[in-house]
């Protein structure tokens, strides 16, 4: 992980231990308990792959998979980038995109579809969900849903912007048909590193069963950088035998 990740985990423990020492000194066990289950709820929030939602691909899979996912986008030019990439190495990925610019680049989406990706719903906005109310959080699940499906899109899964859920999301996506999905392993590639740092944090620690999270990017952002790394990400994948495929595939024992 990239040094400021580790800057605002150790903010973060600092934070919630001070938050317990008040508890302890203000509530003494009740106190504690409080800010326990606060921590506990927080970090089902704020962690993506606490609760429910698949992270990993599931055993029993015959041929080692990996399942590639790009989000933020429809992006151009680093979207058609990222296809050009997939289409000169045989490879299948799931793009989770924001319903705006989805609406915006209709014929991108037909492009994804047709040429074997799936993809996801990743709201309306790339809304922050954690602090909204049920209304809003129902509102960026099914105008994106209907911004996709109205580009030739069905999305099957759903992903947070950053991971981030909201206690109000099940039936917003039970009401749509979705699934959570998180993920294994980012790469930080936001961060705009370089192509050799996005390629070193990721080629050594590529898996079978993982979801790997990568960035086509919001629009306007330049995602240059990963669209060049996916070649080295895909070629490391040959060697090791892992078959890039789409997160329904990856997941077909939780279907």
């Amino acid at each position: 992980m990239p040094l400021h990740a580790y800057l605002q985990a150790l903010l973060y423990l600092g934070g919630y231990a001070g938050l317990l020492w008040v508890g302890a000194r203000v509530g003494g066990a009740a106190g504690v308990a409080f800010v326990l289950a606060l921590g506990l709820a927080a970090a089902w929030m704020f962690l993506p792959g606490l609760g429910l939602a698949p992270w990993r691909g599931r055993r029993g899979r015959k041929g080692g998979r990996i399942a590639l996912t790009f989000d933020d986008g429809p992006n151009p030019p680093h979207t058609e980038q990222v296809l050009e990439v997939l289409r000169r190495h045989g490879a299948r990925a799931t793009f989770f995109m924001v319903g705006q610019s989805a609406a915006a680049q209709p014929d991108l989406v037909r492009r994804v579809v047709a040429e074997g990706h799936e993809i996801g719903n990743h709201t309306m906005h790339h809304a922050i969900l954690a602090w909204r109310s049920p209304a809003a959080v129902a509102r960026e699940v099914g105008q994106a849903q209907a911004a996709l499906q109205a580009a030739g899109a069905q999305p099957r899964w759903f992903r947070a912007p950053h991971g981030f859920k909201s206690p109000f999301l099940g039936p917003a996506l039970r009401r749509h048909g979705l699934r959570l999905v998180a993920w294994t392993r980012g790469c930080w590639d936001t961060d705009r590193p370089g192509v050799e740092a996005i390629v070193s944090r990721t080629v050594p620690h590529l898996s079978d069963r993982q979801i790997l999270l990568l960035h086509d990017g919001e629009a306007g952002c330049d995602r240059a950088q990963t669209a060049a790394a996916l070649d080295a990400i895909l070629v490391a994948c040959r060697e090791r035998e892992l078959a890039p495929v789409t997160v329904s595939e990856i997941l077909e024992p939780w279907r």
